[in-house]
């Protein structure tokens, strides 16, 4: 027992600055975390004053249910208010960690993937508002034409707009993901080709997961999605696969 722990201790000390580093790292990401969503729960007065301004529906009376409703929706914005801040900051510590065993190549793609990563994000977040804006627009005009009376919960009014809307920003990663794979060679482009049937069937079955769930409103949300994967085939049609790690 003695002769096995000797190399596993010697390795433990080897590696044991490294484990510090990240030990560090991860701690300063929570506490700023932490911090973000305090910052987050006390702005989310300003921010729903703002929701209830520019995001009204003119059929709709907004109505909160119970006393506490706001407390749980102050919370949520807090949630995704820290999430947002801290995200690039996670990145920076990743990249920061990793930097002195990379490649001056890889290091140029890591900092050129960044920007377009937070982009994507930008893009799908506002074109997931859009089009819940649009949808829940829809939804009220029919509720009216059919004599009734439209009186939504604020809480999950606003609640389901964030979530569906940071849900789709996150899906637009998805073409920079696939990007990587082909790039590092996990993945050839022949591969997505011929899965491209697979891949758009389960485009529409995530979608379908997120609110809301009428025909229109699926389309809307799929088609930039099926966009992104041909235009991640189209990029690197007729390209030789290389590997990144070499």
């Amino acid at each position: 027992m003695e002769e096995q722990a000797g190399p596993l201790q010697q390795r433990f000390v080897e590696y044991y600055p490294y484990f510090e580093e990240i030990r560090k790292r991860i701690y300063f990401v929570v506490v700023f975390f932490v911090l973000a969503f305090v910052a987050g729960f006390f702005v989310s007065i300003p921010l729903f004053r703002f929701g209830v301004a520019y995001v009204q529906i003119p059929q709709v009376a907004m109505v909160i249910t119970s006393p506490f409703q706001f407390v749980d929706l102050a919370m949520s914005i807090g949630v995704f208010f820290a999430s947002t801040l801290t995200l690039p900051l996670l990145l920076y510590h990743i990249f920061s960690f990793l930097g002195p065993g990379l490649t001056p190549r890889e290091k140029r793609r890591f900092i050129l993937y960044l920007p377009v990563a937070v982009f994507l994000f930008v893009v799908g977040f506002a074109y997931g508002c859009f089009v819940l804006y649009f949808a829940l627009n829809a939804i009220a005009l029919l509720n009216t034409s059919m004599g009734i009376q439209n009186y939504w919960d604020i809480s999950k009014f606003l609640s389901e707009i964030i979530v569906t809307a940071t849900f789709l920003g996150i899906i637009f990663q998805f073409p920079l993901i696939l990007n990587l794979c082909v790039k590092a060679g996990l993945v050839q482009v022949e591969f997505l080709v011929r899965k491209r049937k697979y891949a758009v069937l389960f485009i529409f079955l995530f979608t379908a997961l997120l609110p809301p769930t009428d025909g229109v409103s699926l389309l809307i949300m799929v088609l930039p999605l099926i966009f992104l994967y041909e235009i991640t085939i189209l990029l690197h049609r007729g390209k030789k696969n290389k590997l990144i790690y070499q």
